[in-house]
């Protein structure tokens, strides 16, 4: 566990965050945010820091070998990140720079999304940066419960096994009491924290458009869940928009006079996750 806490704290998200992401991306405070009272707020990410790094990892009975990497016998702190996107390969640069700081070598495993993914779930990866889709309640059993670990072919790929998240889990399943399963949703979130299998990084929980004056929009622009306000097919929220025939006509010839309107910025924060 101290070494799991320890390659937590050697990710310096927050640089990523401000240098290759223009500050446009937000810290992910936890694997279950989002879901209101479902969610423990209390529940914070472990920030970059090197000290605690040096501490957790002396007191595991580590010590510093050839190029300041962490050593113990014969085994050397390097962990291979697996991943399937070109455009993330500029976080992962950063993050391993910082990571051999800490002295953890981080090596870059790109391979194409399938390749990825299989991998991945035959459980044959040291890390993953990866993203899974959500629910409208936090979901459990298949990613956290020890009937999914050791073992190909499911969504428990840090291969979790504990008993105390086991059985919260179950009890999390089987209620039918909504503030019952609030209360087991916040303690299992504690606990899959606790165990330091997963290193929450990056979220977007907002959606930025562009659009023409003539497209409109309900008056609340969209829901909680909607991710794109003009796709009428959205997997979520989607269809909400309406064309304006007037005003497109009007535009366009405001246009070729080579009078067109100013621009109107719109922010709509009813939905904003302090």
């Amino acid at each position: 566990m101290r070494l799991c806490y320890a390659f937590a704290h050697a990710m310096n998200i927050e640089k990523v965050i401000t240098n290759v992401l223009r500050n446009d991306y937000f810290r992910l405070p936890q694997a279950f945010s989002g879901y209101g009272d479902y969610t423990d707020q209390t529940i914070r990410p472990r920030l970059y820091d090197i000290g605690k790094v040096e501490a957790l990892m002396t007191e595991a009975g580590w010590t510093r070998g050839d190029g300041g990497i962490w050593r113990k016998g014969e085994d050397r702190f390097s962990v291979r990140i697996t991943y399937g996107t070109d455009e993330h390969t500029p976080r992962l640069v950063v993050l391993k720079e910082e990571a051999l700081k800490a002295g953890i070598d981080l090596v870059l495993d790109k391979l194409d999304a399938s390749s990825m993914f299989k991998k991945i779930l035959e459980k044959k990866h040291d890390a993953a940066s990866m993203g899974w889709s959500t629910n409208i309640r936090p979901a459990y059993w298949e990613g956290w419960h020890s009937k999914n670990a050791h073992k190909p072919q499911t969504n428990n790929i840090t291969n979790t096994d504990d008993p105390e998240l086991d059985r919260l889990i179950d009890q999390y399943r089987t209620s039918l009491n909504e503030e019952a399963r609030k209360d087991l949703s916040r303690k299992i979130q504690k606990v899959i924290h606790e165990t330091g299998a997963f290193v929450p990084t990056f979220m977007v929980p907002y959606v930025r458009q562009g659009y023409w004056r003539w497209v409109e929009l309900p008056d609340f622009h969209g829901t909680k869940r909607s991710d794109n306000l003009f796709d009428p097919f959205s997997s979520t929220i989607g269809g909400l928009f309406w064309m304006d025939q007037d005003k497109k006509e009007e535009t366009l010839k405001a246009l070729q006079k080579g009078a067109p309107f100013p621009p109107v910025t719109l922010m709509d924060e009813r939905f904003k996750v302090e």
